[in-house]
């Protein structure tokens, strides 16, 4: 929490249905722990985390930003690549599972 930024998202009633955190190194943004509530998913609650967090990495100063993914999460390697990232071909182990590394370049708007 002391390097990242971590933003939920918050029903009228003030539940929370989901979460991302961002971080900055240098020009580049790094992705973690986006998780949205299953009666939550699909209603558009993770593309607004991901823009509030590419909004946050470009107003840094971040020209790309990453994230890691295991092979089980496919639903979420779906939606990754739906909103631009693209494999880098990066892996490393993670307690004995691959963590595969995505990117995406952050384009101003």
């Amino acid at each position: 929490m002391l390097r990242m930024h971590v933003y939920v998202a918050i029903t009228s009633g003030g539940d929370i249905v989901g979460t991302i955190a961002c971080g900055v190194q240098g020009e580049e943004g790094h992705l973690r722990g986006m998780a949205i509530s299953p009666p939550w998913q699909g209603r558009g609650i993770a593309e607004q985390l991901l823009r509030t967090a590419e909004n946050d990495l470009l107003a840094a100063g971040c020209k790309r930003v990453t994230l890691d993914t295991t092979d089980p999460l496919q639903r979420a390697i779906r939606f990754y690549r739906k909103n631009g990232f693209v494999a880098t071909g990066g892996v490393v182990d993670f307690f004995g599972m691959p963590l595969y590394e995505y990117a995406k370049p952050l384009i101003p708007h």
